[in-house]
Formats: C-alpha cells, sequence, structure tokens
C-alpha cells in the first residue's frame, strides 16, 4: 500500500488496508466496514434466540472487549440477547491487577451497564496459577502451564454460566486462534477437538453440564481486530502472559508457520476456516455420527473419547490432591 493512499469510499486518510478487497479505508470506514461484518456474520452463522443469555469471557485483552462492545451494539439495535460478562483472577501477579483496570476503563467509556461476574482460581479451583507454576517447576512436572491455565478457566466460566442462567457462552476466539486451533488438532489427529473448533457449535452431540458455545470473531484476523479497537479507542490490556512466554507449545509453532504463509496469501487462514465450516456442514446433514464424549468418572462432565478423567480433575489430582 502507497503511504499516501486515500479511503477508496471517502478519500480520506488510509488508516486500514483491507487484504480481502485490496481496498484501503480510513478510519471511520473501517469502523463501519468492521461492525457491519460482525452483525452479517452473526446474522448468517450464529443463531440467536430472543431468549438467549449470552455470557462473555472477558479477559480484557482486544479480543473479549471487542466481542463484549460488538455484542452490546448488538443489544442496543435488536433488544437480545440479553448480556452478563465473566473476568477471571488466574492468580498471575504480573497481570490480574492491569486487566482490571482496563476493563473498568473499558465501562467507564462505553457507558455498557450489564452484570460483571468476578471469579478466582483460588476461590474456586483451590490454587493460583503463581502457585501452580511454581509446582510445575520444583517437581518438574511434564505439565505446560498454558494448558493448566485454559482448562480451569474454560470449566470456571462454564460454572457461572450455568449458574447465573446463559444459555451460550461467547468466547474471543479471533481468525488467527481458531486456524492455529484447528492445524494444531489436525497434526494431532484429534477428531473429537476438531468438531469442537467450529465457531458456532460443539458437535451433534447435546451435553448438559457444557454449554453451547459461539466464537463470533472467527470471521476477523488478529490484526483487524488490534486495529478495530485501534480505531475506537477501546482501552484493553495488551502485555502477554509470562508463563506463555516460559512454556514454549506447538501452537506458537503453528502461529509462525501460519503468519509466513499469509505473507504470500492472506486466504491461507480463511481457506481453512472455510474447509472446517464446509466439512461440519456435510457431517451436519448425513447420517454420520459425531467422535462421542466420555463422561468425567469423578465430576461428570465430558472428556475426550479415549479418557475417563477429564483434564480439570486430573490438574485437581495434581496441583490440589497430591
Amino acid at each position: 500500500m502507497h503511504p499516501n493512499s486515500t479511503c477508496s469510499k471517502c478519500g480520506k486518510k488510509t488508516f486500514f488496508f483491507q487484504k480481502s478487497s485490496g481496498r484501503p479505508l480510513c478510519k471511520q470506514c473501517y469502523i463501519v466496514y468492521f461492525e457491519r461484518k460482525f452483525q452479517k456474520s452473526m446474522s448468517k452463522y450464529i443463531k440467536l434466540d430472543p431468549e438467549d443469555v449470552v455470557c462473555v469471557g472477558l479477559s480484557g485483552g482486544k479480543d473479549s472487549i471487542t466481542l463484549l462492545y460488538n455484542l452490546f451494539l448488538r443489544q442496543q439495535k435488536t433488544n437480545s440477547p440479553k448480556l452478563i460478562a465473566v473476568t477471571v483472577d488466574e492468580g498471575i501477579s504480573t497481570t490480574f491487577t492491569n486487566n482490571q483496570i482496563e476493563i473498568q476503563k473499558f465501562f467507564d467509556k462505553t457507558k455498557i451497564s450489564i452484570p460483571l461476574i468476578r471469579a478466582s482460581y483460588k476461590e474456586t479451583f483451590g490454587s493460583t496459577m503463581d502457585e501452580m507454576v511454581k509446582k510445575i517447576h520444583e517437581n518438574d512436572l511434564k505439565v505446560n502451564a498454558c494448558t493448566v491455565c485454559a482448562s480451569i478457566r474454560r470449566r470456571i466460566i462454564n460454572e457461572i454460566a450455568r449458574k447465573n442462567g446463559a444459555t451460550k457462552i461467547a468466547i474471543g476466539h479471533n481468525l488467527d486462534d481458531i486456524a492455529q486451533c484447528l492445524l494444531m488438532n489436525v497434526l494431532r489427529n484429534d477428531l473429537h477437538k476438531i468438531e469442537t473448533t467450529i465457531p458456532y457449535s460443539s458437535s451433534k452431540e447435546k451435553l448438559s453440564s457444557f454449554m453451547p458455545r459461539i466464537k463470533p470473531l472467527f470471521l476477523f484476523s488478529e490484526e483487524e481486530v488490534l486495529q478495530y479497537c485501534n480505531a475506537k479507542q477501546l482501552p484493553f490490556f495488551s502485555k502477554t502472559c509470562q508463563n506463555a512466554l516460559d512454556f514454549p507449545i506447538l501452537r506458537k509453532k503453528i502461529q509462525i508457520f501460519l503468519d509466513e504463509l499469509d505473507k504470500r496469501s492472506y486466504e491461507f487462514k480463511y481457506n481453512l476456516i472455510r474447509f472446517h465450516l464446509q466439512i461440519n456442514e456435510k457431517q451436519s446433514n448425513s447420517d454420520s455420527e459425531s467422535v462421542l464424549s466420555n463422561l468425567c468418572k469423578s465430576c461428570s462432565y465430558p472428556t475426550g473419547p479415549n479418557r475417563d478423567t477429564c483434564t480439570y480433575c486430573e490438574f485437581k489430582r495434581i496441583f490440589i490432591n497430591s
């Protein structure tokens, strides 16, 4: 893009270059594009009933902030869905206080008035992430801190959503997140997790313990979400968690690989998602069976098809009961 290019719609100074169309957009035109795309993708892919109550997992990062703000815009226009938000203190000394500062700034700036429920790993699970990371290092445990954190967070948000009458959980996973997760599970030959990666449905299998999860940002790249936050001047927490830096994971390698492909063509990541949607649609219209979950023998939550104990209970055994 030429540094002096102007918006293809109004002629103002370019703020963002849209790869899919090859069009430069000014700040205001980019905001309009983003918000329209969000509402269209919601209408096409993510069906919400008028009586739905959506629980938003709010970390304070750019994705969850953007997600909540655009769901709120939808609520203002359609009077649905009812929204609640959950923010969870993982017990990571370097992040949570700053997260909460940005979340409060966000609510102050946008004047969004919805229930905000606060929870913590310490109160719910029995240990902080700092304590668990220390135990991992001291005992040379073959456990990844990010895997532990994700499992506990997912369970806490699900439990809070159920207790507060939510019918769906909204997660701020963007296009990059889902493409990385999808490719990672393909490489692991994990069909069960591939099925649950779909951004608007878990599977054919109906599980009363786990609430349906929706991911309305699944067609937006990480860069698009970041620039939307910048354009709207939405406060968000941007520091990378230290644990993600200290515990190298396969996902990071996949991220680097996909980003390199993206430099050649923006379509690679989109094509991964489109392929996944097409496969899911064909399977939904067929008589083939989904990969059914087992139920954890300890808590009765679903777990993988070859497991009898879920990761949450396994981590409970390692970090709390041992």
